[in-house]
């Protein structure tokens, strides 16, 4: 049995809401780094950030690799 009872409504009033998330994580974002960036100094004191970015671009460069180049 196939209905069409608001289905679709829910999908999309979800989808709304998912975009509104976003747009307000992008907004805290973008505020937190024109605070940091113009009005705060900040010092690095660890580099613990660091060490997981590399590992992150080694982890993407040895995927890539195994993947191969596409057809």
């Amino acid at each position: 049995m196939r209905h069409q009872y608001g289905h679709g409504k829910v999908e999309n009033f979800s989808a709304f809401i998912e975009t509104g998330l976003l747009l307000l994580t992008c907004v805290w974002i973008i505020s937190e780094a024109v605070k940091r960036l113009f009005f705060h100094s900040v010092e690095m004191t660890e580099c613990r950030a660091f060490v997981v970015m590399l590992l992150s671009i080694l982890v993407d460069a040895c995927d890539s690799r195994a993947l191969g180049p596409l057809p």
